[in-house]
């Protein structure tokens, strides 16, 4: 769910939480309760990035530097609000952080929320007993399972629902054809008809629910935690979310703004956001969110 904020922090208004009912019993009044309610507080983050280039350099280049640079920095935009919403972590101490478990992680990290953190953070972190898998070993069908039924209602509905992966997570796991893979379901002519793997070479969803692989989906150690060592992150992971249940803000959308510089000869331009994370209810013991991690890829 998109939201444009009008203030930040922006506290988005919900109508009533649980109801208490009871039995009743025959000209007897019953025990009053009053309605709880409920909100999703979105701070945001300033995301920022800026590129310079010469007078010369666009003054001798075959194509035109400023639209082919605006044009990349509108697509490395949208991929760097979907790397905030799933790896966002207020962390900032030496160890535990979700994308940089062994090392504090730098003060202008994109990751580093002034906000609520993001979906892998709610599996791996604030319930991770709950709702987090140790798959320890190759993606099988019967895990992926169990783990819709941890979400319990959250995960009746699949058009709510979406698989987040890395890419080496979706070839050798959903589209494996080994026994127990999901992939093994879907892959020949019998079992899936027109759209089995052996025809497309390609799923768009399992169980119903939609796929989505993305890059900023990483690889990691065991724990489903990134290492500052490049070698170690060798494993896969699986986030499932139901996606009425998160919100994402903006104080500020993308804004592209150019400027120059005589004195170097320089054409400056700036990019930025403002963006926030948010889910609805205790983090500690939502299960609105599901992830499989330890995947052996």
């Amino acid at each position: 769910n998109r939201i444009d904020m009008p203030t930040d922090p922006f506290d988005i208004p919900l109508g009533l939480g649980n109801v208490t009912w009871r039995k009743g019993a025959q000209n007897t009044a019953t025990t009053a309760s009053n309605p709880s309610t409920a909100k999703v507080t979105l701070t945001t983050t300033e995301l920022v990035t800026e590129q310079a280039w010469s007078y010369t350099l666009d003054e001798d280049a075959v194509i035109a530097m400023a639209p082919a640079i605006r044009a990349r920095l509108a697509q490395s935009g949208g991929e760097v609000m979907d790397d905030f919403a799933l790896n966002a972590d207020s962390t900032s101490a030496a160890t535990g952080h979700i994308n940089l478990d062994d090392a504090a992680p730098a003060a202008d990290s994109i990751y580093l929320t002034d906000g609520q953190d993001g979906i892998r953070h709610q599996y791996l972190v604030d319930n991770s007993s709950g709702v987090g898998v140790d798959e320890n070993g190759a993606l099988e069908d019967a895990t992926i399972i169990g783990e819709l039924a941890d979400m319990g209602k959250y995960a009746v509905d699949p058009t709510r629902l979406a698989f987040v992966c890395d890419i080496s997570t979706y070839l050798a796991g959903f589209l494996s054809a080994t026994i127990d893979a999901p992939g093994a379901n879907v892959i020949t002519l019998d079992k899936f008809g027109n759209g089995a793997l052996v025809m497309t070479g390609q799923l768009a969803a399992y169980r119903g629910i939609p796929i989505i692989v993305s890059a900023s989906m990483p690889l990691t150690e065991a724990d489903g935690k990134v290492s500052v060592t490049a070698a170690n992150n060798t494993k896969g992971q699986i986030a499932i979310v139901n996606r009425t249940m998160w919100n994402v803000g903006f104080r500020r959308n993308l804004l592209i703004e150019t400027d120059r510089d005589i004195q170097r000869r320089q054409y400056i331009m700036v990019t930025s956001l403002r963006e926030a994370i948010g889910a609805w209810g205790t983090r500690s013991s939502n299960t609105h969110v599901g992830g499989l991690y330890n995947i052996t890829v």
